[in-house]
């Protein structure tokens, strides 16, 4: 069968991205436009069990993310850094992941420290976790809990998913966001994604999902509350 890429999205403002790939197929960049411009890009470099993902911002890294494959393909774990300028000081944000996977190659449970800190004296430094557990029911993600705790304070995020269950996954819903290199994906379309939190009185988040299909049965456009991302592809 043919493989097809993707190699545009274009969302409802005028804002779009260029995806591009290696001869093995693997994304090796993503560049995000608005109104013709680059505004910045993101680079990624295979060697080994690692992907190196370096944003660049005017011709600078500004964000890097260290993937760790294990043997089943996806994400054993990552490094994630980030520093910026506040006030001539310079602040560092760092995160470190670590991910289990079942059998199927299903992410089950990710745990992720991160500590900001800062080269001025005065500014305290700050941890927080965040634990995710999945759960699966006939090869789809149904629901995610995540736990974080910050300076104590704990707060619980759960997220329920719904599906097309006659129509098969698109990558085009996070491709943007490199999760092919998470987990194995959901078998079927994302109809439905209700996100709640653990505070008083707040009120659930709804995304809707619709799309619209070419002649190959490919999603040409999908449309989330809505806003319409249109699908641009190659056959490799």
């Amino acid at each position: 069968g043919k493989t097809y890429l993707i190699t545009k999205l274009k969302y409802s403002n005028d804002e779009y991205s260029d995806i591009e790939y290696d001869s093995k197929g693997r994304l090796t960049k993503l560049t995000d436009f608005e109104s013709g411009k680059s505004e910045y890009y993101s680079s990624l470099v295979y060697s080994g069990n690692t992907v190196t993902i370096s944003r660049y911002a005017g011709g600078i890294v500004d964000e890097k993310i260290v993937v760790t494959l294990g043997a089943n393909g996806y994400a054993s774990g990552f490094v994630y850094t980030e520093e910026y300028k506040v006030n001539g000081f310079t602040e560092t944000y760092k995160s470190t992941a670590k991910f289990s996977h079942n059998a199927e190659g299903y992410v089950t449970k990710a745990t992720v420290n991160s500590v900001n800190s800062s080269t001025d004296p005065l500014a305290p430094q700050t941890t927080e976790t965040y634990t995710t557990d999945y759960t699966y029911s006939n090869g789809n993600l149904l629901r995610e809990v995540e736990v974080d705790t910050r300076e104590g304070r704990t707060k619980t995020y759960t997220t329920a998913y719904e599906y097309y269950t006659d129509k098969n996954y698109s990558p085009a819903l996070d491709i943007d966001d490199f999760e092919f290199l998470l987990t194995k994906p959901s078998k079927n379309l994302l109809k439905k994604r209700t996100q709640t939190n653990s505070d008083t009185g707040s009120t659930p988040y709804i995304s809707d999902y619709t799309y619209t299909f070419n002649a190959e049965g490919l999603p040409s456009t999908f449309t989330r509350n809505g806003d319409t991302t249109t699908i641009s592809y190659v056959v490799k």
